[in-house]
């Protein structure tokens, strides 16, 4: 009889896209106010590598048609 493994249990999470675009919008307004206000700070070039990661993913956002996102845990295989 072959034996059957049974899958782990996946993890999601679902998320109200609308609340998400704000709320990625309120955290880019703040990452854009801060990389304007300490241009000549260190770690100027991490905000810009924040910047241009999370408003890539706001693109992606802002572009689908759904009302709600469904975000899952990778599982190790």
């Amino acid at each position: 009889m072959p034996t059957t493994v049974a899958a782990p249990p996946i993890e999601a999470l679902v998320v109200d896209r609308k609340l998400m675009i704000r709320a990625l919008r309120l955290t880019l307004e703040e990452l854009h106010e801060r990389r304007q206000s300490t241009p000549n700070l260190t770690g100027t070039t991490d905000i810009h590598g924040l910047i241009n990661y999370w408003e890539q993913v706001f693109t992606w956002l802002t572009r689908l048609d759904r009302e709600e996102l469904v975000l899952m845990e990778r599982t190790n295989t």
